[in-house]
Parts: C-alpha cells; structure tokens; sequence
C-alpha cells in the first residue's frame, strides 16, 4: 500500500467510519473460472448499509481510460458476485453496492467524461468520486 492508499484507509475508518479491508482478491469468476482483480479497498459502511468497491488513483496524468474500464459490465459484475459470495460469504446481502473512485481533484471531470463512466450511471449504477485532495483536508481537520 502506498502512501495515498494508506491516507484514504484512514479517511475511510476515522473520518467516515467505514470498516476497510485493503486489496480484497477476487479470484473466480461468476462461472467459476480462474479471473483475478484486486481492488484497492472493500469498505463496508454500516450507517449508510453500502459496500463500497473503492479504486485509488494518484495520477497527475490521467490514465482514466483503464481506471474507468472497471465499471465494465464483465468486470463489475464478476468482481460484485465474487464479494457478496466469496468475501462476505452471502451476509449483508441488502447492503447496495456502490463503486468509488479517489482521484486528484483535477482529474474528476475527466474521469466523469469517461464513456465507461457515463455508461455506468446512465444505467442506474451508484458512482461516487471522492477528491484526494478533501479527503486529506478532512483528515488534517482531524488532527490536534
């Protein structure tokens, strides 16, 4: 885990409240062949009844086209069963699923723009982008 990684584990658990468990393997797909992905956290938020599927990018440089394919139909869907089912063994099952991206501040239109992303939330798919930057600001305010 990487630095940003680590300061958006600690946003995740002390400024929101969230349980976060770091790079969850997924290892099977929905068929139940060998299909491998690791997200950057699995955060379970208990107030707000969610699972949140959340993927990190430091990028100052946009490499959105690759960040945006995880919301691929194929991609989404095996990593989703293979949470509710494997991960969380069938429990919390009417907690919604949402993804989340933590992405620099700059960077959010273009991620937005991405065709995978709008195609995501245009079918009704729960999308959240967080700015690096305000999530560090939240944790700075936490600070004595």
């Amino acid at each position: 885990m990487d630095l940003y990684e680590e300061l958006v584990h600690f946003y995740l658990t002390v400024v929101e409240g969230c349980a976060a468990i770091p790079q969850v393997p997924v290892l099977r797909s929905i068929d139940d062949e060998p299909w491998y992905a690791y997200p950057d956290f699995l955060a379970l938020d208990f107030k707000e009844r969610s699972i949140q599927i959340i993927e990190v990018s430091k990028a100052t440089t946009p490499s959105f086209p690759k960040l945006a394919e995880k919301l691929k139909p194929d991609h989404r869907k095996n990593v989703e069963h293979y949470i509710r089912t494997k991960t969380l063994n069938g429990q919390l099952p009417d907690f919604s699923i949402c993804w989340r991206f933590f992405v620099r501040e700059a960077n959010i239109e273009r991620l937005r723009s991405q065709q995978d992303f709008r195609d995501y939330e245009n079918s009704g798919g729960p999308a959240r982008i967080t700015a690096l930057e305000k999530a560090f600001d939240e944790i700075r305010g936490q600070m004595p």
